[in-house]
């Protein structure tokens, strides 16, 4: 779970809809509390080399009956749902967490 909040915060930032720098407050706070905030399956893609991540989307999509629900921050504190994802921002998103591990 915490991996989700660190990765939808960093979301947040590279889409524009929280300031620069919050998404690094979020993850300091999730490790300083004993989180782990990185896993290699992060990194596991499908036969096209698409992240796994993506598709665990598309399937949570389909679960909710076609549309997707989201929520990212627009500020600490103050959060906003989205109904899609950018998937080279999840993938920037990866990439940051990735080399915070």
């Amino acid at each position: 779970m915490a991996i989700g909040v660190a990765l939808d915060t960093r979301y947040s930032v590279l889409s524009g809809r929280l300031a620069s720098g919050e998404d690094e407050r979020v993850a300091d706070l999730l490790k300083r509390l004993g989180f782990v905030l990185w896993h290699d399956k992060l990194r596991q893609c499908d036969s096209r080399g698409r992240p796994l991540l993506l598709k665990g989307l598309a399937d949570f999509q389909e679960h909710l009956g076609g549309e997707l629900t989201i929520t990212l921050l627009a500020g600490i504190g103050r959060s906003v749902e989205v109904h899609e994802m950018d998937e080279k921002i999840v993938s920037q998103s990866i990439d940051w967490l990735e080399q915070r591990k």
